[in-house]
């Protein structure tokens, strides 16, 4: 543009100057004219009149071919003047246009600064989220080895307990089976109410293995549904929006916190369990204590004795029982465990 002016400016000097240097020439020519025509009116020989004309006549035909070339020159000035004008405007039509847009693009980069602020504050705080999950698995991981560890050290105790309570009671049989004298009503009447409430124990722990096994139920379709519901966040991970997978992980994790809150419960059931075994394994003490004494009264109990056989076969298989649940579970939580890192991942 700074060019262009330049240029404009150079074509109006020059048509100025061509202007003065016409009128100058014009005013030379008249001063020669009026100079030749009294210099004719002195002199009055016809040839130096005609020579006089002919070199008027001459420079007249210069003064009008160069007349000719300045106005041609002038009209290509013009017709450059204008060609230099819309140049120009449609210079400026263009720098308009491209400021247009060069403040569309600026505020386009405010807008793109201010997501990108706003994705990397959600980023930092998805990343803390993902670092606490991550914590709370380790720490759960750990109290769940923890837990499985003791576990199985109670359960070798019981095993070797019973095994001891079950030598003993053997030694007993033999020993009792050698008596010939049968118990009194009395020493049956105590028998039959330590057997009811051997009974009513085992009633216990038929209520509490059903309640484990509907619990455990209930953790398994737990788990069942987490993991549906990481392969459907598989399936449309690519699909969705982020705003709507991060709603997914929450819902993941909040069902990962509800089976971690199932995997309690059982762990309060199974430390019930436990105590009640620890109350029974009491009470065959106490019935082994019992049946000491009534063998030192050489009393027979050759009845009884077959009845709490019955019963310790009864206690045996639900402790049995007991023990797979304890193995379900253990293998539940790992299970959840693995969902719970998968949620994590993604």
């Amino acid at each position: 543009v700074e060019s262009l002016l330049l240029e404009c400016e150079e074509l109006k000097e020059k048509l100025i100057t061509s202007a003065t240097e016409f009128k100058n020439k014009s005013l030379e020519t008249d001063i020669i004219e009026g100079g030749r025509q009294s210099r004719a009116d002195k002199i009055s020989p016809d040839n130096n009149q005609e020579e006089l004309i002919s070199a008027k006549h001459d420079e007249l035909k210069t003064l009008l071919m160069e007349l000719e070339s300045i106005e041609k020159e002038n009209a290509d000035m013009k017709q450059k003047l204008e060609i230099l004008k819309n140049e120009m405007e449609k210079s400026t039509h263009h720098m308009n246009e491209m400021t247009d847009e060069l403040d569309q693009l600026r505020k386009q980069n405010g807008i793109f600064r201010e997501e990108n602020r706003r994705l990397r504050q959600e980023k930092t705080a998805l990343m803390r989220q993902i670092e606490e999950v991550v914590n709370q698995q380790v720490q759960r991981d750990k109290i769940i080895d923890e837990f499985g560890e003791a576990i199985d050290t109670r359960v070798s105790e019981w095993e070797e307990t019973l095994d001891n309570k079950d030598a003993e009671i053997r030694n007993l049989k033999d020993q009792l089976s050698k008596s010939s004298l049968l118990s009194t009503s009395l020493t049956r009447d105590q028998e039959s109410v330590q057997v009811k409430e051997l009974r009513e124990e085992i009633a216990k722990r038929d209520k509490i293995i059903t309640d484990l096994e509907s619990k455990l139920i209930e953790s398994v379709e737990e788990l069942n549904e987490s993991a549906s519901l990481i392969e459907n966040l598989k399936l449309n991970n690519r699909k969705l929006e982020k705003s709507a997978k991060r709603k997914d992980q929450r819902d993941l994790l909040r069902k990962a916190h509800e089976a971690q809150e199932r995997v309690l419960l059982l762990q309060e059931s199974l430390k019930q369990a436990e105590d009640n075994l620890t109350m029974k394994s009491e009470q065959i003490c106490q019935l082994l204590d019992t049946l000491r004494k009534y063998e030192d009264a050489n009393h027979g109990l050759t009845s009884s004795l077959q009845e709490i056989k019955d019963l310790k076969k009864q206690i045996s298989t639900k402790t049995e029982y007991i023990q797979d649940l304890v193995t379900m579970i253990n293998k539940l939580e790992d299970l959840n465990s693995q969902h719970e890192i998968q949620i994590t991942v993604l």
